[in-house]
């Protein structure tokens, strides 16, 4: 699909001495990623079980697709148009859902307005890469 959200568990600000061994990205655990997904009004897994789907009234399809990795490092949340604001929102809905019960960031967001400036195309990118 053409527009997407990628979605990371970042390490938080912590206590000193409990620091995460890692500055990248964090496991999210596939059970809590199921269970909150489950929660969430409107959402359905994919047939093949591959992905998830929601389709908000009068908004774009949009697909949950996780990291296909063992562990997952990340959730892209991917939504096939953006004619109007109203598509945009709506999709944003979702994700923010998804941040709030999984704890993640969102580290690539299509709508470049949502950026704050230091973090705009050119800045060298998730992790300066």
């Amino acid at each position: 699909m053409p527009y997407d959200f990628i979605l990371m568990r970042l390490p938080r600000p912590t206590q000193p001495g409990l620091e995460p061994l890692s500055n990248g990205p964090q496991p999210i655990l596939r059970g809590q990623i199921t269970q909150v997904l489950s929660g969430l009004p409107g959402v359905q897994p994919s047939a093949n079980g591959a992905y998830y789907t929601a389709d908000p009234p009068g908004g774009p399809h949009i697909e949950i697709h996780l990291d296909p990795k063992a562990t997952v490092e990340f959730v892209a949340v991917e939504f096939d148009r953006y004619d109007a604001q109203a598509d945009y929102t709506a999709a944003r809905v979702v994700v923010d859902q998804l941040c709030e019960g999984l704890r993640l960031t969102i580290t690539d967001d299509p709508d470049i307005a949502s950026l704050p400036p230091d973090d705009e195309p050119g800045g060298g990118g998730l992790f300066g890469r």
